[in-house]
């Protein structure tokens, strides 16, 4: 199996991606409903979903780097709701300055990864005939 340079990109970009999400959350997930109750920024169901959805991404990029037929589904739903969940905020005005900057960033590059998956057209097998 021959790999594309667009798909290996793409699954590249998704699981660093997904990997920073991932790292960004779990703290907050890990301190509990109490902690995220106290500090108001946000409910805990939100950041449990952030976590699932980005450890969704992180085996969808593994099984997009082994061309698994049901990745690139998966990878497209996971840059999709990374996308959602980066511009709500930036959008409705709760972020501004540098988290504004990063989440415009971030989303950019799930777009990309939405871009590479979506334009690639695998190349047919010659035959030697």
């Amino acid at each position: 199996m021959s790999q594309s340079k667009q798909i290996t990109i793409a699954a590249v970009l998704l699981f660093l991606l997904s990997l920073l999400n991932t790292a960004s959350d779990i703290s907050f997930v890990l301190a509990g409903p109490a902690a995220a109750a106290a500090s108001g920024d946000w409910p805990y169901t939100l950041g449990v979903f952030n976590v699932a959805y980005s450890v969704a991404g992180m085996i969808a990029a593994f099984a997009l780097w082994r061309n698994m037929r049901w990745s690139k589904p998966l990878a497209l739903i996971v840059s999709a709701l990374s996308i959602l969940n980066m511009l709500i905020p930036v959008l409705s005005g709760e972020l501004d300055g540098f988290p504004m900057v990063m989440g415009l960033i971030f989303s950019a590059l799930y777009l990309l990864v939405i871009i590479l998956i979506l334009r690639y057209a695998p190349v047919p097998a010659e035959s030697g005939l």
